[in-house]
């Protein structure tokens, strides 16, 4: 209600979209009302005014979880914060927090104009240690957490951890959430941070190698063939400077991928998959000469040769067998499924 009647207060100046433009730039710019009492004539003042009532150890941990955006559990404030399951607890009782549960655990949160008094009035001193800890926090969790749910629910965190990171950590980040990019479709985005990291120059090769071969991908999957290709060529470049046969094999089998599906050059694209393939075979990489084999079927499919396929496809299961290759088993049998009804 309060924060009704000091939007009210614009409404001679301002139309409802430009009054919702101001609170999505600044919550806590609503007009003060100096006729009202002192602690409900603006948001500041009641929030300060409910700040102020906690206890010294309890004002801290409220200051400090600021520091997340988008909601954090329990073991993060710990880790991050120092801040323990009693101290979230009382501020909830406070309604300075929210808690809602997820998958049978309580994930906490700020309201935004809470979130926002609390980062403003936390001590600069504070905020760059909470900062370090917060991004290699969210480093570990996107390097250990596999599943994309989990991952999904804490985007706005690993957003506010890569914009914040120094350049090696903001790198590592990126290694970490490429595969998630990738697989749930945030292809824009992770190439724009793909983008920005290999704008450094100065980090290793491998790792350069690496997130050349996820931004070919992620440009890929924007129908982006010329900077696909570009990144493909550069990884290849490198891959072929340090020795890496597993290297070589991924970026042949994205340009690879760029003629089949953007030049339909299956002459072109068959040849760079049987060098790819012979490339995993040097490295022993069964799931790399699995992905061959199975795009080689792929290209046979394309050019009505079904006969060829049926044996890419064979061949590519009985690889898996081979190896205990469980998923890539499943992809074998679903290809050679389409090649029978195609034929």
């Amino acid at each position: 209600p309060l924060a009704i009647e000091l939007a009210a207060a614009w409404s001679a100046a301002l139309s409802p979209e430009e009054m919702l433009t101001e609170l999505e730039r600044d919550v806590l710019s609503l007009p003060a009302r100096p006729e009202r009492e002192s602690r409900q004539s603006s948001l500041p003042a009641l929030i300060g005014w409910s700040v102020r009532l906690l206890s010294p150890d309890l004002r801290r941990a409220f200051l400090a979880l600021s520091v997340f955006r988008g909601g954090w559990r329990a073991e993060a404030a710990e880790d991050v914060c120092g801040v323990g399951r009693d101290a979230l607890a009382s501020l909830r009782d406070r309604s300075l927090l929210q808690a809602q549960s997820e998958d049978g655990r309580l994930r906490f949160s700020f309201h935004e104009a809470i979130r926002e008094y609390a980062a403003r009035t936390l001590p600069s001193e504070e905020r760059e240690e909470l900062s370090r800890r917060y991004t290699a926090y969210f480093l570990r969790l996107a390097q250990n957490e596999r599943m994309p749910t989990n991952l999904a629910r804490e985007q706005e965190n690993f957003r506010k951890a890569l914009e914040e990171a120094a350049a090696p950590e903001r790198r590592e980040l990126c290694r970490a959430l490429g595969p998630f990019w990738d697989e749930q479709g945030h292809w824009r985005e992770g190439r724009r941070w793909l983008e920005e990291a290999i704008a450094e120059e100065s980090f290793p090769g491998d790792v350069r190698q690496e997130l050349l071969d996820r931004l070919a991908r992620l440009c890929h999957n924007l129908s982006d063939k010329a900077a696909s290709r570009k990144y493909h060529e550069e990884a290849l470049l490198l891959a072929q400077a340090r020795g890496d046969e597993r290297g070589i094999g991924r970026a042949l089998l994205g340009l690879a991928s760029v003629l089949t599906h953007e030049e339909a050059d299956y002459a072109g694209s068959r040849e760079k998959t049987l060098a790819a393939r012979e490339r995993f075979q040097k490295a022993e990489d069964p799931a790399g000469e699995f992905t061959c084999l199975i795009g080689l079927g792929v290209l046979a499919t394309l050019q009505g040769d079904l006969a060829l396929a049926w044996d890419c496809q064979t061949q590519a299961l009985n690889l898996a067998r081979e190896h205990d290759l469980v998923a890539e088993a499943a992809t074998a049998h679903h290809r050679l499924g389409i090649t029978a009804l195609s034929d």
